[in-house]
């Protein structure tokens, strides 16, 4: 997702690179509707979720580093918060939905 800071950073890749099928289980379950969002509409909500997670879930700094105005931000989060039906108010949620985003990039 994106650099390795530390081997705490590196454990969850390794994990999910050798299983295949765990990789396919986090991707359906977690980011399906995104995925399939994005390919109808020929948009980037992968992209911006990313960014969100990347920025410690700072709407504002998901904008500047993915060179968007905040508001635009700001929509395209409202909208993977709807097709996932989540509010990212759970760690447990998120951090299953970071490993998601790895299997993701793993498979790519």
């Amino acid at each position: 997702m994106d650099e390795i800071h530390s081997y705490l950073h590196l454990l969850p890749s390794l994990i999910l690179e050798g299983s295949p099928k765990n990789q396919s289980i986090l991707i359906y379950h977690f980011l399906e509707p995104v995925i399939q969002y994005d390919h109808e509409h020929h948009t980037n909500l992968i992209g911006t979720l990313r960014a969100y997670l990347k920025a410690n879930y700072n709407a504002s700094l998901a904008a500047k580093s993915m060179y968007l105005h905040r508001n635009t931000t700001i929509n395209h989060i409202e909208k993977i918060k709807e097709l996932l039906d989540i509010k990212f108010d759970n760690a447990e949620e998120n951090y299953l939905i970071y490993l998601a985003l790895l299997a993701f990039d793993i498979q790519q």
